[in-house]
């Protein structure tokens, strides 16, 4: 029954209140472990003036310590030597995380009957893609996904950002996207111009000359800019597994639930 709160440094929490108002308030309502403090000093001392002017109580407290040490104890913790911890069967795990992953991807529209794909179907593939754009790294991370491609069959043309794209004599245009969106990104949208590098292709829309699917890693709100895409999927995380089991769907392996 423990409780532990997220991150207490977030500007969801810390918009609405000071540091000293907002811990005894958490630990109020029933948060037992409350992370990522700056100063443990500075907590534990508005802690106890909570408990000073009566914000807190210490039957809130004890209950949290309570729970606590429940846990500690529940896996042994407090025996020497710690009692030792079983073994994770790899292959279980694994089994249950794909289960997960391909419960995922979602089909939004398909209007032209692109999918499923195939390497008969759709051999040279154009892959439009910045790579995995996470707030809190410098540079995006390469997605697997032309590799998986190419391991299928597939012959992929890698796009390079920042150049006019120019999917003539492929198959099919395939646009992947894999942009985490958290409050310090403020606007996640469809660079075309950083895409194209320059403002004339930017203006192109090639999904009119052939098939074309676009897939959100992340993300899900594309469409509003790419209205008239005729086949968009949202899978929500750029992780591979994410990928393979996107991989799976767009293959016709297994469906979208």
């Amino acid at each position: 029954g423990l409780i532990v709160s997220d991150a207490t440094g977030m500007a969801g929490l810390g918009s609405w209140m000071t540091r000293a108002e907002f811990v005894p308030e958490v630990i109020a309502a029933g948060c037992d472990v409350v992370l990522f403090t700056p100063t443990l000093a500075a907590d534990i001392a508005t802690v106890e003036q909570a408990l000073e002017d009566g914000r807190l109580t210490w039957a809130r407290i004890d209950e949290a310590v309570a729970r606590q040490l429940a846990l500690k104890a529940a896996l042994g913790l407090h025996k020497n030597p710690p009692v030792p911890r079983g073994e994770r069967s790899r292959s279980k795990d694994r089994t249950f995380a794909d289960d997960v992953m391909a419960r995922v991807p979602t089909l939004v529209r398909d209007r032209k009957g692109v999918l499923p794909l195939s390497p008969e179907k759709t051999h040279c593939i154009y892959l439009v893609s910045e790579g995995i754009v996470r707030p809190m790294e410098a540079t995006p991370r390469p997605l697997a996904l032309a590799e998986m491609l190419r391991a299928e069959g597939f012959e992929v043309t890698e796009h390079e950002w920042g150049t006019p794209v120019s999917p003539e004599r492929h198959d099919l245009l395939l646009f992947a996207f894999a942009e985490e969106s958290l409050l310090t990104r403020g606007t996640i949208t469809l660079d075309w111009l950083g895409m194209n590098g320059h403002f004339i292709p930017a203006l192109k829309r090639h999904w009119h000359d052939l098939p074309s699917l676009m897939i959100s890693f992340g993300h899900p709100y594309y469409l509003y800019e790419a209205t008239h895409v005729p086949a968009y999927i949202n899978a929500y995380s750029g992780i591979p597994e994410m990928q393979r089991a996107v991989v799976d769907a767009i293959m016709g392996r297994k469906p979208f639930r």
